[in-house]
């Protein structure tokens, strides 16, 4: 995390030109979560209503809802970001997080995989921790 975030392009991570504004984004989901509630409404007043198709309309907002609500989770990278990238030496900075706010950083940076272990009281392998930076932030 330290060495992705002391390379010069770090700044580049606190904008995303491709982003909607968070009201855009906001609008969106309140939108998406009402026609949720309109089809639950519709399919609970019609005896005639075919839950398989139910099931495929509500499975594809509430797909396009995950998408609205992700994209709005990346607005908060610069928030969570600019204190280490805008640091003089952000390795300094890195180690004056808090440990919540560290965990931050790598959730929005990264996936963490922790891979299964040897059972028992074997000691921790870093081998088993699969850390891999998120498209287009790598």
């Amino acid at each position: 995390m330290i060495r992705r975030l002391s390379r010069p392009d770090a700044v580049d991570l606190l904008v995303d030109e491709t982003a909607p504004r968070t009201e855009e984004l906001r609008a969106k989901g309140v939108a998406l979560r009402s026609r949720i509630r309109s089809l639950t409404d519709e399919f609970a007043d019609d005896d005639d209503a075919d839950a398989a198709e139910f099931k495929a309309a509500t499975r594809r907002i509430k797909a396009r809802l995950a998408d609205v609500e992700a994209r709005m989770a990346r607005l908060q990278r610069a928030r969570i970001l600019v204190d280490i990238v805008t640091a003089e030496d952000p390795a300094k900075a890195w180690k004056d997080l808090m440990l919540d706010r560290q965990r931050a950083v790598v959730a929005t940076l990264a996936t963490v995989t922790l891979l299964p272990g040897r059972p028992g009281r074997a000691p921790f392998d870093p081998r088993w921790v699969r850390i891999e930076p998120l498209q287009g932030l790598g």
